[in-house]
């Protein structure tokens, strides 16, 4: 096999196609794995692994497949390259050897470090561009650390991206609102809000591509009985229609009263909001909870004044500015 390494871009793989190591169900089952869905969870791949084009032998990025997996993925988005043993030898050395040594908490002193450094050049009285000012302030911190310029660059620019994915999908997240009932909520209430309805978005894909899957069995010929497929894809279609009735569809009316969510409120179980299908249990909202004079709450499911929770609830406020929850 040739010395060079071949570059093939970035593919799409099926991830039971791979060859993954022998120790696999240990990487599976690994903090680290984990650590890595949560991570892909928030902020999506950031680094794709590297594939090897001729066999498909994962080179780098086990445990990245291994998150993946653990959300639920059948398919990696993988860098294709041929290479020999001996590079990819030597790519498994380098990538374990930044994880080693740099860690992630080394990688948030440094950025704070960074951050020093910038502030100080800037204020030398100095005319420099952005762009010359962020390599000095990374060329700085690479001579007091007695690292490569490399490695202190690199490491600005992953941070960098993360961020800017992570504040582009904040962003989003916030952007996908439900009807607020004039209840004020906080960015991180937004996001959290905005990920419930994206991850029930999620599941009804799947569960529809499961349902077309099962009913290709139909359309291709093959021997599996056409009855227990119409059984199947029935109930999963059932269970779709709970799942999207579930999704959040508005802030819970009767928390609204309090400015905030009521602990064990009757119809938002506590969790602020309310579903489609809670709205659609409710029915017509009582004319009592409507009424900007005299505010009632739904409690363990009772209609409530807003007075009389506050007196059973906080008596140590017993004149809180009833107006003022309201707006």
């Amino acid at each position: 096999m040739s010395d060079e390494v071949t570059d093939y871009g970035i593919r799409k793989y099926q991830i039971d196609k791979l060859r993954l190591p022998g120790d696999w169900p240990r990487i599976l089952d690994s903090k680290a794995a984990q650590e890595q869905a949560d991570s892909i969870a928030s902020v999506g791949l950031i680094h794709h692994p590297v594939v090897r084009k001729s066999d498909r032998l994962v080179i780098c990025g086990h445990t990245r497949i291994a998150g993946l997996m653990l959300l639920g993925e059948t398919h990696v988005q993988a860098k294709v390259i041929e290479c020999n043993d001996e590079h990819v030898e030597a790519m498994r050395s380098h990538e374990n050897s930044e994880r080693t040594h740099d860690p992630a908490g080394q990688r948030s002193a440094r950025q704070a470090r960074l951050a020093e450094i910038s502030q100080e050049l800037s204020e030398d009285g100095e005319v420099r561009t952005e762009r010359k000012l962020g390599t000095e302030a990374r060329d700085r911190l690479a001579n007091e650390e007695g690292i490569k310029r490399r490695s202190i660059h690199q490491n600005d620019w992953r941070q960098r991206q993360r961020q800017a994915k992570l504040d582009a999908e904040q962003a989003e997240l916030r952007a996908d609102p439900v009807d607020d009932r004039g209840m004020e909520m906080d960015d991180a209430f937004l996001v959290q809000l905005g990920l419930v309805r994206r991850r029930v978005r999620e599941a009804l894909a799947k569960m529809t591509s499961a349902i077309t899957s099962l009913r290709a069995m139909k359309s291709q010929g093959l021997p599996f009985s056409h009855a227990t497929i119409d059984e199947l894809a029935e109930r999963m279609g059932a269970i779709a229609a709970d799942v999207s009735a579930e999704s959040p569809r508005t802030l819970c009316y009767y928390c609204r009263a309090l400015g905030g969510v009521v602990e064990d409120c009757a119809d938002c179980k506590s969790t602020g909001w309310m579903s489609n299908r809670a709205c659609e249990d409710a029915g017509e909202i009582p004319l009592g909870l409507a009424d900007d004079e005299n505010p009632a709450v739904m409690y363990r499911g009772d209609i409530v004044t807003v007075d009389e929770y506050l007196k059973t609830h906080a008596p140590e406020e017993p004149e809180e500015d009833l107006d003022a929850l309201w707006s």
